[in-house]
């Protein structure tokens, strides 16, 4: 009796037509494609016309290890960059939570990093930090950052633009945005520290498409 063969061609057929639908949902739902997230900030047009972009100031301060850490330790990095203070009651604590939720997605890859800077450097030393950094598994790929108020002040309000005008002059700031910078040291996304899920999607793929944009330049 001749068995009959089961249409495997067909179903590989079906199951890649499948991936094809998938994949355009996903794409039809981001909010920006390969190529198309914008560089934020102030511009600038050079001599030669060629558009100078807004870039972060070179800075070294020290992590929750006690060790020096800074703008050199983030070349070629994608990265998102927030301000904070560990006796935050309420605030600080959800934004983190959202950071923490993101950065175990990119927990195995080298080229995406999470900085936390404390507006409070007096009260937060890297021991501090250390202790608060426990709290979320100690991850590997999170520094959390304390130095001299007036840097940290500085990198938010003129780097980071994550502060109004002149707040970083004032005894006390503090700011709920999250900016993601590429490997360049230029700002491509702010975002709503406290955003719903909407939100951490939509940080988790500008990481993602930043690093497809890195990829393509090599």
């Amino acid at each position: 009796m001749e068995t009959k063969k089961k249409p495997l061609g067909k179903i590989l057929i079906f199951l890649l037509f499948g991936l094809a639908i998938v994949w355009v949902i996903i794409l039809s739902r981001a909010k920006y494609t390969i190529g198309t997230m914008p560089k934020l900030g102030e511009k600038n047009i050079s001599i030669n016309g060629d558009t100078i972009y807004h870039q972060i100031d070179t800075f070294t301060l020290k992590s929750q290890f006690g060790t020096n850490f800074g703008s050199d330790s983030l070349k070629g990095k994608i990265y998102l960059a927030n301000f904070f203070f560990t006796s935050c009651p309420e605030v600080c604590p959800a934004i983190n939570s959202n950071i923490n939720l993101i950065q175990l997605k990119f927990k195995e890859v080298n080229d995406v990093m999470f900085v936390s800077f404390t507006v409070d450097p007096e009260t937060d030393t890297f021991q501090k930090l250390a202790e608060y950094a426990a709290k979320y598994g100690k991850p590997s790929n999170w520094r959390f950052l304390t130095g001299p108020k007036f840097k940290i002040y500085d990198l938010a309000e003129y780097s980071y633009l994550s502060i109004s005008h002149g707040a970083s002059k004032a005894n006390w700031a503090h700011t709920e945005l999250l900016t993601l910078i590429d490997e360049t040291g230029k700002i491509r996304g702010v975002y709503e520290g406290r955003g719903d899920q909407r939100v951490i999607n939509e940080i988790i793929d500008g990481i993602k498409l930043l690093r497809i944009e890195k990829q393509n330049k090599k």
